[in-house]
């Protein structure tokens, strides 16, 4: 064999030599690992409207609500009315709007409320009925007024209010008496008919009250504006939507 093949043959098994050699130690050589990433926590969600939390009532109706923070969002936990608990149908939380729907059995109707701003101890909501009417209220917090009562309960706050009052248009008759520091209506008549008083509620210069008028189908909420000897000025709303202004005379 030639010499110079020799060499070259030597030279390449050499380096196939250190190939196999090579290839052979990178087997034994593990691979390093990258550690995957901690797990992100996402912060736990903030309560935008602090104050929100808490029981509140509709002066209007009575109803009252339980509102609570709950899971990043607010919730509508109960709905009573003077003992009777009604069924939550819907709900939702817009993030900085609150809306609640319920079934009242008493008015055979689906409420729906709407908050739209909080100030203190009162919480600002549109409402609406299935049937068509709506509008808005304020919400007490806890059912009590912040609008403070005569010093003394024995001070009648309107001198005149307590009375006999009927309405021309409907002759529908009211009697409004002044107990224990507040005016409340104690009857209401319709020839001789007797009409359940559903809500009622004294602010301290207006008193409101609401009946279910078994011969319309609807219910009547009154609510005194001013008195003036005796003639008592009071605006009307019907469930129907329909409202209006009157003035009850006094009945001797």
């Amino acid at each position: 064999m030639n010499p110079n093949k020799k060499v070259l043959f030597a030279f390449f098994s050499f380096v196939l030599a250190m190939l196999v050699i090579a290839c052979s130690c990178s087997t034994l050589i593990p691979t390093p690992t990258v550690a995957p990433p901690p797990p992100t926590v996402a912060p736990p969600t903030p309560n935008p409207m602090p104050g929100l939390a808490g029981t509140w009532r509709d002066p209007e109706s009575s109803d009252t609500f339980t509102i609570a923070w709950q899971n990043g969002q607010y919730e509508v936990t109960s709905i009573t009315w003077e003992g009777t608990s009604y069924d939550i149908t819907s709900q939702s939380w817009t993030g900085s709007s609150l809306t609640w729907s319920y079934y009242d059995t008493d008015l055979s109707l689906t409420v729906t409320y709407t908050t739209t701003s909080i100030s203190g101890d009162s919480l600002y909501v549109d409402w609406s009925y299935s049937d068509g009417s709506s509008g808005t209220e304020t919400l007490l917090r806890g059912g009590v007024s912040v609008i403070p009562t005569p010093q003394s309960s024995n001070q009648e706050a309107m001198p005149g209010l307590a009375g006999t009052w009927q309405d021309p248009e409907s002759s529908d008759t009211f009697v409004i008496a002044w107990q224990n520091g507040q005016y409340v209506v104690t009857s209401i008549t319709w020839e001789g008919t007797s009409y359940s008083i559903t809500s009622q509620s004294w602010t301290g210069s207006s008193l409101t009250w609401s009946y279910y008028d078994t011969d319309l189908s609807i219910t009547t909420t009154y609510t005194t504006t001013s008195l003036s000897g005796d003639s008592l000025y009071v605006d009307w709303s019907y469930s129907d939507g329909n409202s209006g202004t009157e003035t009850l005379g006094r009945v001797p």
